[in-house]
């Protein structure tokens, strides 16, 4: 029995470059991805798949534009991550892009600052301004202020997001959540690392509930890396392919598949 999957991609910083990984392994095994949801670095990473833009694409996007740049540099922090770095390469690549034109349904998040409530981008919303504002980390880069609501990073609300997806739900086909939270916390030194720390925790924790409406759960074996390490995309994608292949092998030799 051939099955159709839909994909939810965690918030995680750097570490989210493991679903690009996953995606890879998924598409190399001739999987059919029928709809995709994320916050923060997954929400990045799903919208730029749900326009057709191919894992091996979005991966070399990253290499190119991150590889010698600190999304904590103060230049970056000074532009809010518009005019330099990837937030300004996305700019130009997403110019007159609404969340209805991907090609596949795609759901991504934000959350309200004032009532803690996820919102969901709507397809007449810009994706630029969805993408910016479900990776706005509180502390790290200011809220994003749109349709009178003041938005910041989705992994808050939702840090696995997988309820809208249901409703794509059928007895041939597999949801799967792919969580990167397994990373190495830093030293508490720096105020940012240390927004980044706490971050990182009520992610870890408050995500694992968010995954009930799922069949399975896909972790990567982040471990000795953080979400920080923006540098190292090839080693993370690496580390979330490896994790897909695995998956995938599994519930082939169970007949799942």
């Amino acid at each position: 029995m051939s099955r159709k999957f839909i994909l939810s991609l965690s918030s995680g910083g750097s570490l989210g470059y493991a679903h690009i990984g996953v995606l890879k392994a998924f598409i190399e095994s001739g999987i059919d991805i029928l709809a995709v949801s994320g916050t923060s670095m997954g929400g990045i990473v799903s919208s730029l798949f749900a326009l057709g833009i191919s894992p091996y694409d979005i991966e070399d996007v990253f290499v190119s534009i991150m590889s010698n740049i600190s999304v904590f540099s103060s230049a970056v922090l000074s532009h809010i991550g518009v005019h330099v770095g990837p937030m300004a390469f996305l700019h130009s690549m997403l110019k007159g892009i609404k969340i209805g034109h991907s090609r596949i349904p795609l759901f991504v998040y934000a959350t309200d600052m004032y009532t803690r409530k996820p919102y969901l981008f709507q397809p007449e919303d810009d994706m630029f301004t969805a993408l910016r504002a479900t990776s706005a980390i509180p502390g790290i880069f200011p809220p994003i202020k749109y349709k009178g609501m003041y938005l910041v990073d989705g992994g808050i609300a939702l840090p696995l997001p997988s309820k809208n997806l249901m409703k794509y739900k059928t007895p041939d086909v597999v949801s799967v959540g792919i969580e990167v939270y397994g990373g190495t916390l830093m030293g508490i030194r720096r105020s940012r690392v240390s927004i980044m720390n706490a971050y990182s925790l009520i992610m870890s924790r408050h995500g694992r509930c968010r995954g009930r409406y799922l069949d399975y759960i896909i972790s990567p074996n982040l471990r000795g890396y953080t979400n920080l390490m923006y540098g190292k995309v090839r080693e993370i994608i690496e580390r979330g392919y490896i994790a897909g292949i695995s998956f995938l092998e599994d519930i082939y030799r169970k007949g799942l598949l």
